[in-house]
């Protein structure tokens, strides 16, 4: 992906474009048809929440000042992040009317999740629905889709340091915002790549959609501008690929019309993830208290290696190793596997001019086990330095326990090996690669040849091997029974991933908890590692767990490297800089690349252990 150099505003159009709503207050919509308390601009609380401040813009389509909030995470205005861009969540209140300060008590999740490097930083703006939540409703003057869309979103690229394409933008709501998020969302995919859609109020979008427009007797949009239709329309055209999550509360009076909606995607074979909250109302401040970090994660996932870019210096353009190919060759949404009703796939991303069969790198995303998507593969930039890469999807926590996230990493490799000359791929020798908890995957999988408890028959193709030859493991967990039984006050709390992973308690699953821990499997034969950690890392995953996995391989006297990162957290882009994609490359060159001289047999099932 290009670096894009960011031009420095100048003072007085960055003092303007900061103006408070105390500063200046918008008159009432034109038209007396509109709800007689709604404002384009409205009273903002100064410095009650952290990275939080009120901006206007001037719209042409009402002719006057549109306010919103804009939550800027920690360290934007540091002058050492000056050339970092960040990736932006467009958040779409519910109320109706509503306005840019409905949500904003959400930043205190936010701003707590990345400073706590759960989650890697991103912007969050808090948008003016308008007159009627959202919509385009011109008889109240109040065309605010086409704000959004058209004023808003190219304001905020131009104002701020953003990722200023849709591979940087995502868009969420609750309520009349999560009706919003999926009418817009999926009338607009080239403008987004992450839509989560919270709780919205699909039953009366089907209404609509049922009655020409119609809501009520006095509230007709235009026909097809509804989260029915427009996911028809989604659904029969070609577009770029949209990451969708639908979470809703299970005692939320919305709860049923969710399930209902959902059904309604599956019937159109529209891919989405699903997010139940148990025992949470209509309340998307309860629902963040709980899940902000899977719901942040889930964009971060899709706006590639975990938040924002730096641009590189003069020097580091001619000595950068992550240039990323915009002509490689991309086979998505392989089917490898099926599981009951669950289809698992796969997408292969395959180098642009292939002199020798590529060798094969296995991607194994992030997200706490409950989260995350093959979407947004961070390692595609691989391909440029002719290696092909795998990036899976497999079973989810809240699908299934602990051992099956496994087993289908496991079915997927002996896949690769089963398929790979059908994509010109050299499947002999194969590394896996994996981030967060796509970390503590890619070390099980590598240090648990021969383990049949752990192999599982996920896919057939038994009679190849799930062997790898190489792991590198950025910041995942080593040692769950470390965590099961010394930090079991925080893990043994519901909310927390390892608890959903393991089906319970972890201090009540100890078992399972070292049956999942690479630290328990590390044996002789085990491939070269490479762990990589930041030092600043100070969410569940501490950096000690890598020096767990670090050390049980040097007792065993096996391959390994650790590197601890000064000043990275849980993510972020110092893994993605010229020292550890270089660390990266060096690893596969001399563990996967082929050789002339050097030819493995043909790759046979592991003997049991």
């Amino acid at each position: 992906m290009r670096w894009v150099k960011f031009a420095c505003l100048a003072l007085p159009l960055l003092l303007s474009g900061f103006c408070s709503a105390q500063q200046i207050q918008s008159k009432p919509t034109k038209s007396s048809g509109s709800p007689p308390h709604f404002r384009w601009v409205n009273p903002f609380p100064e410095g009650k929440f952290p990275g939080l401040v009120h901006a206007t813009f001037d719209s042409e389509r009402v002719q006057e000042k549109i306010g919103y909030c804009i939550y800027l995470p920690p360290g934007y205005d540091e002058a050492r992040n000056d050339d970092l861009r960040y990736p932006v969540v467009y958040y779409l209140h519910g109320g109706r009317p509503g306005n840019e300060t409905k949500s904003i008590a959400l930043t205190t999740s936010i701003d707590t999740a990345i400073r706590n490097r759960a989650v890697p930083a991103m912007i969050y703006v808090f948008v003016n629905g308008g007159a009627v939540s959202h919509y385009n409703y011109p008889q109240n003057d109040s065309p605010a889709e086409d704000i959004l869309i058209h004023e808003l979103i190219p304001h905020i690229d131009a104002t701020y340091r953003t990722i200023a394409g849709r591979e940087g933008r995502g868009l969420e709501g609750f309520s009349q915002g999560g009706r919003a998020t999926a009418r817009i969302g999926f009338a607009y995919p080239n403008v987004f790549c992450s839509a989560a859609s919270g709780g919205g109020g699909h039953a009366t979008e089907k209404r609509i959609a049922e009655n020409d427009g119609r809501e009520n007797a006095t509230l007709r949009f235009q026909p097809g501008a509804n989260s029915w239709d427009r996911a028809r329309s989604y659904a029969a055209s070609p577009h770029p690929p949209v990451d969708w999550l639908f979470y809703v509360g299970s005692k939320g009076f919305n709860y049923s019309n969710n399930l209902q909606y959902m059904e309604y995607l599956q019937s159109l074979d529209i891919p989405f993830r699903r997010m139940i909250v148990s025992d949470v109302h209509h309340s998307a401040r309860l629902i963040y208290q709980q899940q902000a970090v899977a719901i942040l994660n889930f964009h971060a996932d899709n706006f590639g290696f975990s938040g924002p870019r730096r641009k590189p210096s003069a020097r580091t353009k001619q000595k950068t190793t992550v240039v990323q190919s915009v002509v490689d060759r991309v086979e998505r949404d392989i089917h490898y596997a099926q599981v009951g009703e669950r289809s698992l796939s796969l997408d292969l991303y395959i180098p642009p001019v292939v002199e020798v069969a590529p060798s094969l790198v296995v991607w194994i995303h992030g997200g706490g086990w409950r989260g995350g998507s093959k979407k947004g593969c961070p390692v595609r930039w691989l391909t440029s330095h002719n290696y092909a890469v795998a990036s899976l999807d497999f079973r989810l926590s809240d699908e299934a326990r602990f051992p099956a996230q496994v087993h289908d990493c496991k079915g997927a490799i002996r896949w690769l090996r089963a398929n790979a000359e059908r994509f010109g791929c050299d499947g002999r020798r194969i590394a896996v690669i994996g981030g967060s908890s796509g970390g503590h995957l890619a070390a099980l999988v590598g240090t648990t040849n021969g383990v049949r408890t752990l192999e599982g028959n996920v896919g057939g193709n038994l009679g190849h091997s799930s062997r790898v030859q190489a792991i590198v493991d950025m910041y995942g967990m080593t040692d769950l029974f470390y965590n099961a039984t010394v930090e079991s006050t925080r893990c043994d709390l519901p909310d927390c991933p390892l608890y959903q992973l393991l089906g319970g308690k972890p201090s009540q699953h100890l078992q399972e908890a070292k049956a999942a821990s690479p630290v328990f499997h590390v044996s002789f034969d085990d491939p070269p590692l490479l762990i990589l950690h930041g030092t600043e890392d100070y969410s569940l995953v501490r950096p000690y767990q890598g020096r767990f996995l670090f050390d049980s391989y040097a007792r065993a006297r096996l391959d390994v490297e650790f590197h601890l990162i000064k000043g990275a957290g849980h993510g972020g882009p110092a893994y993605a800089d010229e020292s550890q994609t270089s660390t990266i490359l060096r690893l596969l060159e001399r563990t996967i690349r082929d050789r002339a001289n050097s030819r493995l047999p043909r790759s046979t099932p592991d003997s049991p252990r």
